[in-house]
């Protein structure tokens, strides 16, 4: 049975259980609109001349040669249900940000941050692997970042610094996805999804930053539409919390492959071993980020 408790957060009075949960919807996996895709990338190269964006950062994200490729147009396009006035407006919104930050040139030296290493302090059990396993008819190959909560610190470093590690993150998991064609299903037309799977035990309240949140849902909604998968597990009120700030930030495609697994429910084992081949024990065994085990992620 689901005990109801009651406590006061920053002023709130926050009812929750002790097994909050969530299951991930399927969501329909919409086909691209062909007869979008150029018109679309054509409006982006010209914002990108108007504005005099970094083409280096910009064309090779809107200009894949491989037609087939899942590419940050196409999911501009799905994530907007084939709707190109809202397509557009997204993926402006991402490619302005990509001639800002430059993630492209990001490097794993950049995200140790002076006297405040970020992988030590806060994320030193942040792990990276890229699983090999079946999904229905289809092989899938998933990048997974696996974050321990419980070491979570945000007061050892800036908004901006975590941005940072997060472009980094994700765009070594889509140098990944697009080195390996085994990420495209049968017609050649889908990408892979990054995992995040999140260990919320002994997460706590006190260490949430809700800037830093923000940051994150930004991210999976906006700099990479269409791209990560979330699953929370031994979630607790820290965790309902947090879902309840950040669900109206993400689009609904994104928020409805959301899964979430209470405190007292084991249920995301088979979830975990379904989806990347790997239970929590396997996960807490690999090795924190580090410039070897990185290069042979992107190796692989």
């Amino acid at each position: 049975e689901k005990t109801i408790f009651e406590e006061n957060v920053f002023g709130f009075d926050i009812k929750y259980n002790n097994n909050m949960e969530k299951e991930a919807i399927d969501v329909e996996e919409l086909k691209v609109d062909d007869s979008k895709v150029i018109p679309l990338k054509d409006k982006f190269l010209q914002l990108m001349r108007e504005e005099e964006l970094d083409e280096k950062e910009v064309r090779p994200v809107i200009c894949d040669d491989d037609d087939d490729s899942y590419n940050f147009v196409r999911r501009c396009l799905i994530a907007s249900n084939n709707n190109e006035k809202k397509a557009y407006k997204l993926g402006v919104e991402g490619i302005r940000w990509r001639s800002k930050i430059k993630p492209r040139k990001i490097t794993l030296d950049d995200t140790h941050f002076p006297n405040k290493n970020i992988f030590t302090h806060s994320h030193h059990a942040l792990a990276m692997c890229h699983t090999n396993t079946k999904d229905g008819n289809n092989n899938n190959q998933n990048p997974v970042v696996y974050i321990k909560l419980d070491v979570w610190n945000p007061r050892k470093f800036s908004t901006d610094e975590y941005e940072i590690l997060l472009a980094f993150i994700l765009e070594t998991c889509l140098k990944a996805q697009q080195q390996d064609p085994s990420t495209k299903n049968e017609e050649g037309s889908k990408r892979g999804q990054v995992y995040l799977v999140f260990d919320m035990r002994k997460m706590s309240k006190f260490n949430i930053d809700l800037p830093k949140i923000a940051i994150l849902a930004k991210f999976a909604s906006v700099y990479y539409p269409e791209s990560c998968v979330g699953v929370a597990i031994h979630a607790d009120f820290v965790t309902q919390i947090l879902w309840n700030f950040i669900s109206p930030l993400i689009d609904k495609r994104t928020r409805d492959r959301v899964s979430i697994f209470g405190g007292d429910n084991d249920n995301y084992e088979d979830f975990l071993e379904h989806h990347i081949g790997k239970t929590t024990t396997q996960l807490d065994e690999l090795s924190p980020l580090s410039s070897d085990t990185l290069q042979d992620y992107v190796a692989k």
